[in-house]
């Protein structure tokens, strides 16, 4: 994991590069994670920009006793891991952009994918502690676009979750950046698992993760 001092450093080599739109605030927040031994999955974010504060302990504001107005988002989350057999204290949850911009995402796309690949290799290296079969849950559409190697074929979340043929689930290892399965997760109201028309992609999902990680 990377020090304070790495930290400070990279930030202000980032802003040197992106400019001002990259904010100096650090520490970033710490990955969470209940138990190495027991993580199922990756639960991945875009980064930590939030419009409520920017000294959060660890990312999605959790565990308990970060900021309330992270609760109903971190209990939505929850709500979906539970469906596909997974809870929060058995995913590690990291963000892939870890630095602070002074825009959240879905307002400062093209900034974010930019820096998006100065992080890439460094968040591969991180989850090199893991086994290769454990699988990255993508919260976003937008991490998908950027994992995704440019020689492959990119499919859209209507057909990820509508089950459709040529879309896999999970996204093999070798078209991706990350070198592991990708599963699109996304946060969208839209693709909430509770609705019954998911309800494939629901099963696909529990279906493709490995043995080990079936139940919880």
């Amino acid at each position: 994991m990377m020090s304070l001092g790495q930290q400070q450093k990279l930030v202000q080599e980032l802003r040197r590069e992106f400019g001002p739109g990259i904010l100096e605030n650090t520490p970033f927040p710490e990955p969470y994670c209940a138990d190495k031994s027991r993580v199922k999955a990756i639960y991945l974010g875009c980064d930590p920009s939030n419009k409520y504060c920017r000294d959060l302990e660890y990312v999605f504001a959790l565990p308990k006793g970060n900021p309330p107005m992270f609760r109903r988002m971190v209990s939505l989350i929850g709500e979906n891991l539970r469906r596909v057999g997974l809870r929060w204290d058995s995913v590690y949850a990291q963000n892939l952009c870890r630095n602070y911009f002074a825009l959240e995402t879905a307002k400062n796309v093209h900034l974010w994918k930019a820096v998006a690949g100065r992080w890439i290799p460094i968040l591969r290296d991180e989850l090199g502690q893991f086994k290769s079969d454990i699988p990255v849950l993508l919260s976003a559409e937008v991490l998908y676009s950027v994992l995704l190697k440019s020689r492959s074929q990119p499919r859209t979340p209507k057909e990820f979750y509508s089950c459709s043929q040529g879309a896999p689930i999970p996204v093999p290892a070798d078209e991706n950046q990350l070198s592991r399965p990708l599963i699109p997760f996304y946060r969208h109201w839209y693709y909430d698992l509770k609705r019954q028309e998911w309800r494939r992609y629901r099963a696909a999902v529990a279906d493709c993760l490995p043995e080990v990680t079936r139940g919880s």
